[in-house]
């Protein structure tokens, strides 16, 4: 009795052993990461200083862009990033990026100097849309002698011995073939040196319809009325259908210059001639609009 009273008691007294602890490694991706800066360059062409570059980063679009020392001003970019300033003789630019989550990059910092020797050209420019896909593509070149230049468009429109002013601008209006990028490249006419390659990407979200309404224009006259977004809205046609309604089933109202469209239509004076109507729009590109819908009462 008493060797078991003792067996028991070691049993009682002997140490706790604890399990130990470990570390979880976190995933890398979970880990926000600040943007950094990737081809940062630039140039001084005659009295203009040019500094650009690609921001990297999971949503670039996102960013904003900041330029101090020579040149002070910022910019949201969509990946690529550039400024252009009048050079006042210092050649210092300092860049950095602060992101959607509020990280900033490290600063880059760039110097440049000016040259005596002729200067690759430099071409930037802006797409503006129009009706039936037809884009404005306004620009400018930077060089000693811009209108000794020639542009050339490509990509999904295309123009070929564009010239630019005395200031470098240039403008051309031209249909493009479909969505995605389109570049300008400057050409020395005597020199046969390139300007960088420009590039623009066209794109079209689906439209809108808003306010969607149907307003009593007078006996038994109706109007239905509403606003549509798009990139180019004004020509577009909107598309009415109803069952119970035929004279406004098929019709097609043209959206106006401000992206109002209307139109009215008489019907009978038969109560019963009454129901739901939608409507909904094709955009240039042959994206469909969402489709809204209002009820007719008589």
């Amino acid at each position: 009795m008493m060797e078991l009273f003792a067996r028991k008691r070691r049993q009682l007294t002997r140490p706790v052993r604890f399990a130990r602890p470990t570390l979880e490694r976190l995933d890398a991706r979970d880990l926000p990461a600040a943007p950094t800066v990737t081809g940062l360059g630039g140039q001084i062409i005659g009295s203009t200083m040019i500094v650009y570059g690609q921001v990297q980063d999971d949503n670039p679009a996102a960013d904003t862009v900041t330029a101090g020392g020579a040149i002070s001003a910022s910019k949201t970019t969509p990946g690529e990033f550039e400024f252009i300033a009048p050079y006042g003789g210092n050649g210092t630019v300092v860049i950095d990026v602060l992101d959607d989550e509020g990280l900033n990059s490290t600063q880059y910092s760039i110097v440049l100097t000016p040259s005596s020797s002729n200067q690759q050209p430099y071409v930037t420019f802006s797409v503006a849309y129009g009706t039936n896909r037809y884009v404005t593509l306004s620009g400018t070149v930077y060089d000693e002698n811009p209108m000794m230049t020639s542009v050339s468009i490509s990509g999904a429109a295309s123009a070929t011995s564009l010239f630019p002013n005395s200031q470098g601008q240039f403008s051309v209006t031209l249909m493009a073939t479909a969505l995605g990028d389109v570049n300008a490249r400057a050409t020395e006419m005597f020199t046969g040196i390139h300007s960088n390659l420009a590039a623009r990407l066209l794109e079209s979200k689906k439209p809108r319809i808003t306010e969607f309404e149907i307003l009593t224009a007078g006996t038994n006259l109706y109007t239905l009325r509403g606003y549509v977004t798009d990139e180019s809205a004004p020509g577009l046609g909107v598309i009415f259908r109803s069952l119970e309604i035929n004279p406004i089933n098929g019709a097609v109202a043209t959206v106006y210059s401000n992206n109002f469209f209307e139109k009215t239509f008489q019907l009978s004076s038969n109560p019963d001639e009454c129901g739901v109507v939608y409507a909904k729009v094709e955009d240039w590109w042959g994206l469909w609009s969402n489709e809204v819908w209002e009820i007719l009462y008589r």
